[in-house]
């Protein structure tokens, strides 16, 4: 599996790990019922989120799990929001980093000058997203 993928499993884990600890207190038989639909990533999302809800009715925990299903939603949009903007903002800086490095009648002085006053104009996160980027393509290579 790539480290991406890896990656988003792990989140999607730990959102359904995070909704077990508001179960907690739950018998044996519900939380081993809740985990076996939980931990089933060969079935469809659609099919999970029925069995889950089937689940939540099932033990009377429904008000704490659609409770849980609103705020994952709200923070699904949140990032997506956040990923969009960080988009829009990275294809920005790459086009402007390239004009940069495209001009040849400038000295590698003033290169350098004008890529760090680009860079200095991100914040920590996109700093750290770029330089990944630029280290993935450019860096040393082992």
């Amino acid at each position: 599996m790539s480290p991406s993928l890896m990656c988003g499993s792990q989140h999607f884990l730990q959102s359904m790990q995070s909704f077990s600890t508001k179960i907690i207190g739950l018998p044996q038989k519900a939380l081993t019922e809740y985990y076996k639909i939980a931990q089933d990533t060969s079935q469809s999302l659609l099919a999970m989120e029925k069995a889950l809800e089937r689940w939540a009715r099932k033990y009377n925990v429904e008000d704490k799990y659609k409770a849980y299903v609103k705020d994952e939603s709200k923070k699904f949009e949140a990032f997506k929001k956040s990923l969009t903007d960080l988009t829009k903002k990275l294809t920005a800086f790459f086009e402007s980093y390239i004009k940069i490095g495209n001009d040849k009648r400038k000295s590698y002085d003033t290169l350098f000058e004008e890529t760090q006053k680009l860079f200095s104009a991100l914040n920590e996160k996109e700093k750290g997203v770029v330089c990944h980027i630029l280290h993935g393509n450019f860096g040393i290579r082992n």
